[in-house]
């Protein structure tokens, strides 16, 4: 019976990549960026807002549509308490003076402040770009 793949046996695969892996590689970000350019020629095409979910519903099928803007939800839901995980992890890697319970409500505190008020420089910013 063959064993599970560990995680020394991945650091392995990485340290000592198999010469078709970096064909993978390159076959994999050509994909993606296919798919960034396409995105962009479609965007450029018909500005729209909303634009994946819109043009999953307008050029594949509109349950595809709807499918692809559940997914968008569940996904950007998701994304908050990770990266809250991720902002207790990081700090309680350097300290663990401040308690996990104060990061998670300083973190949801902020993304409340940012999520209600403007913020007057985020304008500013993208001018000097």
């Amino acid at each position: 019976m063959p064993k599970a793949p560990t995680a020394n046996r991945f650091a392995a695969d990485i340290a000592n990549p198999k010469p078709n892996s970096k064909l993978e590689v390159v076959w994999i970000l050509t994909m993606t960026c296919g798919v960034h350019l396409g995105m962009a020629e479609m965007v450029t095409y018909l500005p729209i807002s909303s634009p994946f979910i819109r043009f999953a519903g307008r050029y594949v099928d509109e349950a595809f549509g709807v499918a692809a803007g559940y997914n968008f939800f569940v996904f950007e839901a998701a994304l908050v308490p990770f990266e809250i995980v991720a902002c207790n992890v990081i700090i309680h890697y350097w300290s663990t003076a401040v308690p996990a319970g104060g990061i998670i409500a300083i973190v949801i505190v902020l993304y409340g402040y940012v999520a209600h008020f403007p913020c007057p420089f985020l304008a500013r910013s993208y001018e000097c770009l």
